[in-house]
């Protein structure tokens, strides 16, 4: 009998979701140029996104909430619209706080520090700039019409979002390619990456379910007797749940996946077949065997895989 790979059980994460909203561009502001260590200038950043993503996903909030009330006639055209102006400013304040302490942050103590500093401040004015030409789309809006300002409204926000995700959908993905950050990145930023994770669409999450029940079902498998009923029931819903995961991932719009998020379901494209292959031949060829350790190895892979996810 082939050696039981085992998968790591992993529980959902708690996501957030900080949604897109409109907000102005932030002003000129002098630099720091003070080198602070790279660790320290890490945290410090990081702590500013985690502020940053949560008064986006309130204004988000107040945005959805000021549509709503429009599209149902709850509230008058002029009404919304000055919901909708205050939802704005609530991010858009946000987004210049976010500049401002970035930039009085300092440079990091890293090769080329003051380069990386400028260019990722650039980078967050780059989101402000979006989120500016939201407001002003917005602003010009003259419509009375409850359903031509909320149509009108909609579109900001499709363009808002097309915009944002054409800057980065992952607020510090130019951090992550600096080595000397990197590590930092992974340890500060971890509403970062509940962020990322909600990004994740409504097939890929149904895909990870999947396959932390092929998880949970494996690793029950190492608890019964081998050649026991309960062994061979497991292993007929290993098989089912390998190949209900390699429908969903089918379905998953995985260059949608967010890049930090994306390697587990790259990895889990590879347990299906290695499984097709070993039950396909007999168990005691050459063949079998080095499938059986390539299953092994991508299981361990996978196992490694998931809790980095979007790290």
């Amino acid at each position: 009998m082939r050696v039981r790979p085992r998968l790591w059980r992993y529980s959902a994460a708690v996501m957030v979701a900080a949604g897109t909203v409109c907000v102005a561009a932030p002003a000129a502001l002098a630099y720091s140029a003070r080198p602070i260590s790279a660790d320290r200038w890490t945290r410090s950043v990081c702590q500013d996104l985690s502020t940053w993503l949560k008064a986006r996903g309130d204004a988000d909030t107040a945005s959805i909430e000021a549509l709503g009330a429009l599209q149902s006639g709850a509230v008058k055209p002029k009404v919304a619209k000055a919901r909708l102006d205050r939802a704005i400013g609530q991010g858009a304040d946000a987004t210049d706080r976010l500049v401002k302490d970035v930039k009085a942050t300092g440079t990091p103590q890293v090769n080329n520090g003051k380069h990386v500093a400028s260019a990722y401040v650039q980078t967050l004015n780059d989101y402000g700039k979006a989120y500016a030409r939201a407001r002003t789309a917005l602003a010009r809006t003259k419509t009375r019409d409850n359903q031509q300002l909320a149509a009108t409204a909609q579109q900001v926000n499709s363009t808002l979002a097309g915009d944002l995700n054409a800057v980065g959908v992952d607020p510090v993905e130019e951090l992550r390619a600096v080595p000397e950050l990197a590590v930092g990145i992974t340890a500060a930023c971890g509403d970062v990456a509940t962020y990322l994770t909600a990004k994740i669409d409504g097939p890929c999450q149904t895909a990870l379910a999947t396959a932390r029940h092929a998880a949970d079902v494996d690793n029950q498998e190492d608890t019964v007797p081998d050649a026991s009923p309960q062994a061979g029931a497991l292993l007929d819903d290993e098989e089912r749940t390998l190949a209900q995961l390699q429908n969903e991932l089918g379905a998953c719009n995985l260059p949608g996946v967010p890049a930090p998020c994306r390697k587990p379901f790259e990895t889990a494209q590879q347990l299906k077949p290695l499984w097709d292959q070993i039950f396909a031949t007999s168990e005691s060829t050459p063949q079998t065997q080095a499938a059986e350790n390539e299953l092994n190895r991508q299981y361990d892979i996978f196992r490694s895989d998931v809790p980095a996810m979007c790290r």
